[in-house]
């Protein structure tokens, strides 16, 4: 799992009623979860079906604001997203996404990001501005610095 160009298709992807999130397995796997902000990083908490042979795939409902998240297989190694470039900047290797109030979704493609509105509407590129969130401005992440929009 490599850092090639991302898989659209495996990003977490906006839905109706939550965010959807789908992991594409290389190996043979008997439990995938998601664990992030939006679940307390719960291991367990937030089990993915198998939907095909290599696939696994849920829905969760997600609060507006920016998250951290990493898969968890067979409930013992935690790895980020391989098809999210967007990796938090706290050490960690996290996954990230940002949901915004109005319901999009931005997740990061190289040095773009991808804006994707709900209902899996078509992916929009936006390229960051010069200025940043600070902690207590709209979409920070506890003092990280998050990129702002044209």
């Amino acid at each position: 799992m490599g850092d090639a160009a991302p898989q659209i298709d495996l990003l977490p992807q906006r839905a109706p009623d939550g965010i959807t999130f789908t992991f594409a397995a290389e190996r043979s796997l008997r439990r995938v979860a998601v664990a992030g902000t939006f679940n307390s990083w719960r291991g367990d908490f937030s089990p993915l079906q198998r939907i095909d042979a290599a696939r696994w795939q849920t829905t969760l409902p997600v609060a507006p604001g920016r998250h951290l998240y990493k898969y968890v297989l067979d409930g013992e190694d935690w790895v980020r997203d391989p098809a999210n470039l967007w990796v938090s900047e706290d050490g960690q290797g996290n996954s990230c996404f940002t949901l915004t109030e109005a319901g999009e979704l931005y997740v990061r493609s190289g040095c773009s990001l991808l804006a994707r509105a709900g209902g899996g509407a078509a992916l929009r590129h936006r390229q960051p501005r010069g200025r940043v969130a600070h902690a207590g401005a709209p979409h920070s992440a506890g003092g990280a610095v998050v990129p702002s929009w044209a």
